[in-house]
């Protein structure tokens, strides 16, 4: 793997907020692996970033992701706030604040806080959990928290306070704070929609679009389930045939809207929902924004499979569950480097003005664009002697070290 001589000026203009918040060498390590997410193709562990920056040696990678004192919570939302600032949200429009958790299937006796989670199709993965919050605006998606889910053993061991998954995505909507005068719609699946999750939205001044269990309650309704329900109006046929046109595409549903209370969350429309009228094929989907019509409900809430998307784009192109080390701080500080990444792919994206959805393009772009600042580099040395017997000595320890 090529050395890295050079780090791109757009890179470092956009991570200018680290100058004043590390010292020069920890602020290298941070920049190096951060910069080493988005080029090493698939093979995102300490070492082979460290590869790309041969001066300092791979442990430091590693003892930077579990020991250094680096504030990578703040970094992300200092990231975070530099692209919301870049989008230019105006007052009066509506932005999308997704909740949702992803797994990563690990094994291994020494990796810290491993758990067995369900599926919820019959299915189990033993490995980690990670509660994420992401902005979509205009195509772009924008992490701004991760909170990694603690199993309650791993907290007992290391006098640590539980929280539930559905207790961090509450943390996250309760920290975000939207820019003035925009309107924010929650969007969740049922596995957070609850009492807990109802009342902090409402209580933000939020609105939020969200499907509901099979298992609910109508109490207005004679405490009737959301499945019995499904039934009945599929019995008396009381489906309306819908069609609209969304993200350029016609979609045919049978809906049925009707404004009910629900248990736990009180006064709600609900819109049933489904492209077939079966039971196991209709949704119920519920809004606390009651002026909505079915179609509205219907589009707000398609924008949920944005997370679904973003977390395929972590994994595949920047190795969001590629890393390598034992310690959790490590696994969440890794993780959160990723994010940082992304957050600057969609940076290097607004300002080339590449027109995409999602980060292969202007990945792409900028591995080209660094290998080709690299070039320069190497190629002004070669103008002087100095230069050249440098880069003589620096590839011979390079031979001396992978001959070794």
């Amino acid at each position: 793997m090529n050395p890295i001589h050079v780090i791109p000026r757009c890179f470092l203009s956009f991570f200018h907020f680290l100058d004043d918040k590390l010292d020069v060498r920890n602020k290298l390590l941070v920049l190096m692996y951060i910069l080493g997410l988005m080029i090493c193709f698939h093979k995102k562990n300490a070492t082979n970033i460290a590869a790309l920056y041969e001066k300092k040696h791979k442990s430091s990678f590693t003892r930077m992701l579990d020991r250094k004192n680096i504030a990578d919570h703040y970094f992300l939302k200092l990231s975070a706030e530099e692209l919301i600032w870049d989008l230019r949200v105006k007052p009066g429009e509506t932005i999308y604040l997704i909740v949702d958790s992803t797994y990563k299937n690990k094994r291994g006796k020494k990796l810290h806080n491993l758990k067995k989670f369900g599926l919820g199709n019959g299915k189990y993965v033993w490995g980690h959990c990670i509660v994420f919050g992401i902005i979509y605006y205009k195509g772009h998606r924008i992490p701004i928290a991760v909170k990694p889910y603690k199993s309650k053993e791993f907290c007992q061991k290391t006098n640590r306070k539980f929280y539930t998954q559905v207790d961090l995505a509450v943390q996250i909507v309760n920290d975000f704070v939207p820019p003035a005068g925009v309107k924010v719609v929650v969007l969740f699946d049922s596995f957070f929609s609850g009492k807990k999750m109802v009342d902090k939205v409402n209580n933000k001044g939020f609105g939020y679009v969200s499907v509901l269990a099979k298992n609910r309650v109508i109490t207005s309704r004679d405490d009737i389930h959301i499945s019995e329900r499904i039934e009945q109006l599929i019995q008396k046929d009381d489906f309306e045939e819908i069609s609209f046109t969304h993200k350029g595409r016609k979609k045919t549903y049978f809906m049925h809207r009707e404004e009910a209370t629900v248990s736990k969350s009180g006064n709600l429309v609900v819109v049933f929902s489904g492209k077939v009228k079966e039971l196991k094929r209709v949704k119920a989907l519920v809004t606390n924004m009651l002026h909505l019509s079915a179609v509205s409900i219907s589009k707000h809430y398609s924008f949920r499979w944005e997370i679904e998307i973003f977390f395929k784009e972590l994994k595949q192109y920047l190795g969001l569950g590629d890393y390598q080390v034992r310690p959790f701080r490590a696994i969440v500080r890794h993780i959160r480097f990723v994010c940082m990444a992304y957050l600057f792919l969609i940076h290097f994206q607004l300002r080339r003005n590449i027109k995409s959805q999602g980060i292969k393009k202007p990945l792409l772009h900028f591995r080209n664009r660094t290998a080709i600042d690299n070039f320069q580099f190497i190629q002004r040395k070669l103008n002087s002697k100095k230069g050249v017997s440098y880069l003589r000595d620096f590839y011979k320890t390079l031979a001396k070290k992978h001959a070794a």
